[in-house]
């Protein structure tokens, strides 16, 4: 058999957010600073309800998500109170594979699915009273990534070499 079949859906996906706060004053002084991040990509590489006669038949899906908080609560004052909140959901949804119905021939076939995540999230919260001082940081990281190699129902698959590589 002749010739390559190539099936690719890549997704890159990159936020990136810094907030401040700062209040100063002789009396009270209130500072917040929230960033919320979220990264949610469908990547799908697949062939459903088809009939494929090839050499080679490659299934490739990759999704890269890179994401950044940085937040900075200051205040002073005779009452301060200084925060800061950083979140993060990263809820990626990453296939590659052969849905339902689906005849195949060929020399080989390869299934590759990648998922790549980089998360940084940063709170500072720094408060200076000169008779009452409250500072607070907090950072929450949601990760519910998949990322699948499919093969779907009623399919005829013949090979002479299968790679999966999830």
């Amino acid at each position: 058999m002749e010739g390559t079949l190539t099936v690719s859906a890549d997704s890159a996906s990159v936020a990136d957010a810094t907030v401040g706060a700062d209040a100063d004053g002789a009396g009270a002084a209130e500072a917040g600073a929230i960033a919320l991040i979220k990264l949610s990509p469908t990547v799908h590489a697949t062939i459903t309800g088809s009939d494929i006669t090839a050499g080679d038949v490659i299934l490739r899906s990759q999704a890269d998500q890179n994401a950044q908080s940085e937040t900075k609560g200051f205040a002073a004052g005779g009452e301060a109170v200084g925060a800061a909140v950083a979140a993060g959901d990263l809820l990626s949804d990453v296939k590659a594979g052969l849905g339902n119905d689906v005849t195949l021939n060929a020399d080989s076939l390869t299934i590759d699915v990648d998922n790549v995540d980089f998360l940084d999230l940063q709170s500072r919260a720094i408060s200076g009273g000169g008779f009452t001082g409250v500072a607070g940081a907090y950072s929450q990281l949601n990760l519910n990534n998949q990322a699948l190699g499919v093969m779907g129902d009623n399919n005829k698959v013949t090979v002479g070499a299968l790679t999966m590589d999830v």
